[in-house]
Order: structure tokens, then C-alpha cells, then sequence
């Protein structure tokens, strides 16, 4: 596998800072699994199974002993968690813009437009994600 992945390194993209920072942390904690897998096979004194499924049912039983360590950590968190708000959050921001002369608005910093008959109106405005609604 390493030398699949070292020959295939030329052809990665180039990474920017964040993305650099975010792939070392995700690959160091792949890269403790992977060392916990090793040496739970070292351990267990060879690395053939019967089958896939006792593979996976030996990777399974790994996890839940590593998961063990941090249920004390979780437990101490889940005291200090406070409840989840009772109303929903709100699945969009209601804003309010007035059409220019030019039949534009502008709604958080961008400007958009709209039908020229709209001149000189107050819209009540809802953004979402992704959309505006007027």
C-alpha cells in the first residue's frame, strides 16, 4: 500500500495552509489507528482470519476497547452539556430591503435585482441557505 501511495504522491494537488493543517490532523488519526490495528495483530500473534466477517468482527472489538478509554471523558462533557433550545432554529434570516432606482437591493452585502416595478418599494426579505425569497 505505501508503495502504491508513493508513487501515486506526484499526482496529489498542491495544499493550502488550511487544507494542509486539516489533512495532517485527519491523517494522524488514521495513521493511530492504523498502528493500534498493527500492534492488536502483533499481539494476537498473526494477521490470517477464517474470513472477512472475523476480520470485522476483530476491528469492531478494537474500536470498542479504544472507545472504552474515552467514556469517562464523554461522561464528564455530557454533565456539562446544557439541553437542546426548545423552538427550532430558524431555517431562514427575514431581512428587509428597499428597490433602488436602479431595481436592485441589497441583502447582507450583495446586491441583487429585481423586476422594475418594484422601484421605490420595502421588500420583506427571507434567505436560506442557498436561496433568496422575495
Amino acid at each position: 500500500m505505501r508503495r502504491c501511495c508513493a508513487t501515486m504522491a506526484w499526482r496529489r494537488r498542491p495544499t493550502t495552509p488550511a487544507r494542509r493543517t486539516r489533512t495532517a490532523r485527519s491523517s494522524r488519526r488514521t495513521f493511530r489507528f492504523e498502528q493500534a490495528v498493527d500492534q492488536a495483530l502483533r499481539v494476537r500473534g498473526g494477521r490470517e482470519f477464517p474470513d472477512r466477517a472475523a476480520y470485522e468482527r476483530f476491528l469492531q472489538h478494537l474500536v470498542q476497547r479504544r472507545n472504552l478509554t474515552r467514556q469517562v471523558r464523554w461522561a464528564l462533557e455530557r454533565e456539562v452539556l446544557r439541553p437542546l433550545p426548545a423552538a427550532p432554529l430558524a431555517l431562514c434570516r427575514e431581512v428587509r430591503a428597499t428597490v433602488s432606482r436602479f431595481s436592485t437591493i441589497q441583502v447582507l452585502r450583495t446586491t441583487d435585482s429585481v423586476p422594475s416595478r418594484l422601484i421605490g418599494t420595502t421588500l420583506l426579505l427571507r434567505v436560506r441557505a442557498e436561496t433568496i425569497d422575495v
